[in-house]
């Protein structure tokens, strides 16, 4: 339908309703909710991640992610009853008689933060543990390897901390042990400990960042052992195991430093110990927690860490487990980062667990409950999604893979939010040009080298540089030819302590705002502070005096139109760096493209072009030369460019911005353009279009086609350089600023039609018209008519399409001139050309035809402006040579006769 129609219930009171259509078929009614022009910064604070539905992206079938700016209506309210356990087993139970075996290299991973942490080739190894005091004198916290390996680690208590290496090739017992002295490990406490093997067989033991013992022990090689143990030797036969606890395992091909050891304890690879002085189980302390107890290892199915669980104790504190790493040694990966499901009420666990370790309770199922929504689709912020959910008693689910057995809300197809943060990027190219990157997310769009870029406005002109070391920072790194830089989006209030006139707030404010006056909240504020500066309106909640951030301003943009301007502006800033640019707008989501978008911005680029300052200006000076003058004065320009602003002049036009009307009459009826005395200045005037000249010519001297054909001009773009409707680009056929050489360049006067006559379009220009006035319109003698026809150009006026049939009023050859000026030249023909173009009537065999050859060949048939002129130009003297050797360039024009 045409119009809107009224309509009731919370459908119609939702922010993103901009339409509400109704349509019957078989007496139902469907209600169209259409979402309004958005217009976004492209990069912003805190983003999520959203669930792009399944398969919706080509490149990810079954579902994706994106990351999304949370304070945006993005996506839905897909609610699960419990998501991401608290993500993972941070703590285990070593109790008597249950170990817990790894074995095999498929339950270690590599990763790269001990690389990132530095040190020295060598070995370390590190954890978190909680020795509890009825544990045995000998109890064996880690042992890589087997009795038949070349060596053996072993990391254990032998009624203190020791660090003992076995060669197996050697006599049966030989081993090298370091063993801490002093006061030992305490019971029931979580304490830090690690091991350094440094590559000249140094070893050292270190407990909470303090160096308890050091020597030499026999470095063991690099090589992965046949089986990894932890809490247990071994050997099956060894009753010792560990009965304590441990958590955040770190084992590295490198040896680690003191301070790098402590840069692992606080906060790289571990967080803080749990408080309490007891051994915390695993308890549900709230919904992120809804079980009893989780005592599992996790495994990934490859040799990539991707996901494990969280913990929570007693305390009701959930304790992350931070991502464990093993550098390029095989070592256990107890990191975390979220738990992810299958598939939705599926009856089995949603995990990958140690297949070859089956202990500890089953878990539980994540079970999928409700879609949250208002109406089908329904798009929320991440607050509102996160609420709704909890409303309900659960909490956004944490997958994004499988469909929803309950699809009521269309989630399946469309975006739900996750509820995880996501990291977002700038790629920046060697041109300056940028590029958003999803860190978190799966979509090859969003990621680095995407190919999606687009220009910023960097602070001072200046960017990172790869060949500067992306100036250096730590926020950077090089990627290529450009750079990957983390970002921080930062707001300010632009004026806070006085008003600015209406031109600074038009030069510094670059935010729009809508329209104050159509909310209840916002006031225009009147006080003589507010109205103190002309052409500015202030508005603000209650109409306040104070500028804040939530202050709008009103201002004529560019003199065109009212504008509404948010006082604030939002930077992004490169981390570690002085760079930083204007957060860019953007229409068009990259989580969430669509065709409604791509059509608003390509209004609103052409509305910003339409409404540029130096719009009017333009139009008015390419009228101007194309109307009137090839060189406009500025005061002409003026006018012209005054009345495209107002709409109005002269009591002609609508008075809207950009009324052609008012335009046009200001072009030909300024006095400029109606003072006959400004024939005689030099720089009036200009060259007449060879395509106009030439059907001036044809209108003027009554072309009559003959009897069933068409006017049918040929190939008038290869012959004069211009044609109807084959314009060359979008600029016309010529430049409006170009400049011919000669005298023209000394007294820079444009003279934009000039730039067609070259030596083969003037050629061409003077063979048409004398064929059309001697033959008719033809092909023969190289004129202007279709080749493609059957010509005799033996009798080139008896084939020809048409020809010019006027003839003058009078028969004496002055008379005649007259005549010809008057209709061909607007009267301008010098006195001295008159006389040619008579004398060429009055000739023995000479007539009309004579008379307007000369005639077309004159200059003010081809120009508008008098011929100054009443005598040959004086001969130029040759200058005498510099008697130097020169190069000398001779062009020979041959095309057309001799």
């Amino acid at each position: 339908l045409d119009v809107n129609v009224a309509c009731g219930g919370d459908e119609c009171d939702v922010a993103n309703v901009r339409t509400v259509r109704v349509a019957s078929a078989a007496e139902t009614v469907y209600y169209e909710y259409l979402q309004p022009a958005c217009v976004r910064l492209a990069f912003y604070h805190d983003a999520a991640l959203i669930r792009t539905g399944v398969g919706v992206w080509p490149e990810t079938i079954g579902g994706s992610t994106m990351c999304a700016d949370p304070t945006s209506e993005s996506a839905g309210a897909l609610c699960c009853a419990s998501e991401s356990f608290c993500d993972a087993a941070a703590v285990h139970e070593f109790s008597a008689g249950v170990p817990r075996a790894f074995d095999g290299v498929d339950d270690y991973v590599d990763a790269a933060a001990a690389a990132d942490l530095g040190g020295a080739e060598g070995m370390t190894i590190a954890a978190w543990v909680y020795r509890s005091a009825a544990g045995g004198a000998r109890d064996v916290l880690l042992d890589f390897g087997s009795g038949e390996a070349t060596n053996n680690v072993v990391l254990s208590w032998e009624n203190s901390l020791t660090y003992r290496v076995f060669r197996g090739a050697l006599p049966a017992g030989r081993s090298e042990a370091l063993q801490m002295g002093g006061a030992d490990v305490p019971a029931d406490v979580w304490t830090h400990v690690a091991v350094v093997h440094a590559a000249d067989g140094t070893a050292s033991i270190v407990v909470d960042g303090e160096l308890r013992a050091s020597g030499s022990v026999w470095l063991p090689e690099a090589e992965p052992r046949s089986g990894h143990y932890i809490g247990r030797s071994h050997s099956a036969a060894d009753p010792r195991h560990f009965g304590g606890q441990m958590r955040d395992l770190f084992v590295s091909s490198r040896a680690l430093t003191l301070a790098q050891l402590t840069q692992l304890r606080e906060g790289s690879c571990s967080s803080a110990p749990p408080s309490g002085g007891s051994a915390p189980r695993l308890h549900a302390t709230n919904t992120k927690c809804p079980f009893d107890h989780v005592d599992r290892l996790f495994r990934t199915t490859g040799t990539t860490f991707d996901e494990c669980w969280q913990t929570c104790v007693a305390t009701g504190a959930c304790n992350f487990f931070s991502h464990a790493a093993t550098g390029d040694y095989e070592g256990v990966c107890l990191g975390c980062t979220s738990a992810a499901a299958a598939q939705p009420q599926s009856g089995f666990s949603f995990y990958d667990v140690n297949r070859g370790s089956p202990f500890g309770p089953p878990l539980p199922s994540i079970a999928y409950q409700a879609q949250q929504c208002e109406y089908v689709g329904e798009r929320v912020t991440l607050a509102t999604a996160e609420a709704r959910c909890a409303a309900a008693g659960l909490a956004l689910c944490d997958w994004r893979d499988g469909a929803a057995a309950d699809n009521s809300c269309g989630y399946n197809e469309i975006h739900a939010w996750l509820g995880r943060k996501c990291t977002v990027q700038v790629q920046v190219h060697d041109d300056g040009n940028v590029g958003l990157v999803h860190i978190d997310s799966d979509y090859a769009s969003a990621g680095t080298d995407s190919g999606h870029e687009f220009r910023v406005r960097w602070a001072g002109g200046a960017f990172p540089r790869a060949y500067d070391r992306c100036g250096g920072g730590s926020g950077c790194m090089v990627h290529g030819k450009g750079c990957l830089c983390d970002v921080d989006v930062t707001e300010a209030t632009v004026f806070t302590d006085r008003m600015p006139t209406a031109l600074e707030a038009e030069q510094a404010l670059l935010m729009g705002a809508p329209d104050p006056e159509s909310t209840d909240d916002y006031a225009e504020c009147t006080t003589a502070t507010c109205t103190a500066n002309p052409g500015i309106a202030v508005f603000s909640p209650g109409g306040a005096e104070a500028l804040t951030a939530s202050t709008v301003f009103r201002v004529v943009f560019n003199g065109t139109r009212p504008v509404f301007l948010a006082n604030k502006e939002s930077t992004v800033r490169i981390a570690d760096s002085p760079f930083s640019f204007r957060n860019p707008p953007q229409f068009m989501s990259i989580s969430d493209p669509a065709s409604r978008d791509a059509a608003y911005e390509t209004e609103w680029v052409v509305d910003h072009l339409f409404h540029h300052k130096n719009v009017a200006p333009f139009v008015g000076t390419q009228l101007a030369q194309r109307l009137v003058t090839s060189n406009p004065s500025p005061r002409y320009v003026s006018a012209i460019s005054a009345a495209f602003v107002s709409g109005t002049y002269e009591g002609i036009g609508n008075g809207s911005y950009g009324d052609l009307a008012a335009t046009v009459a200001a072009v030909l009826l300024d006095r400029e353009a109606r003072s006959a005395i400004l024939d005689y200045d030099d720089s009036f005037g200009g060259v007449r279009e060879p395509l106009l000249a030439l059907l001036n010519l044809m209108r003027s001297m009554e072309y009559t086609p003959r009897a069933g054909y068409e006017v049918e001009l040929d190939g008038l773009d290869s012959a004069l350089g211009q044609a109807a409707y084959l314009s060359p680009t979008v600029f016309n056929f010529f430049m409006p600023d170009f400049i011919p050489s000669g005298a023209a360049t000394a007294a820079r006067l444009h003279a934009p039609e000039a730039q067609l006559g070259t030596a083969p379009h003037l050629v061409r220009y003077l063979n048409g018209v004398a064929s059309l006035v001697e033959n008719g319109l033809t092909s023969c003698d190289d004129g202007f008519g279709s080749s493609a026809k059957p010509r005799n150009c033996g009798d080139a006026a008896g084939t020809a399409d048409g020809a010019l049939t006027w003839t003058p009023n009078a028969t004496d050859g002055a008379s005649v001139a007259d005549e010809l000026a008057l209709l061909l030249t607007a009267g301008r023909l010098s006195s001295e050309n008159r006389g040619l173009v008579a004398a060429a009537y009055d000739s023995p065999g000479g007539g009309i035809v004579d008379a307007l050859e000369v005639l077309t060949f004159a200059p003010e048939f081809t120009s508008v402006g008098r011929n100054p002129p009443s005598a040959p130009r004086p001969e130029k003297q040759p200058s005498e040579g510099s008697g130097s050797v020169y190069k000398a360039l001779v062009y020979i024009f041959l095309n057309g006769g001799a």
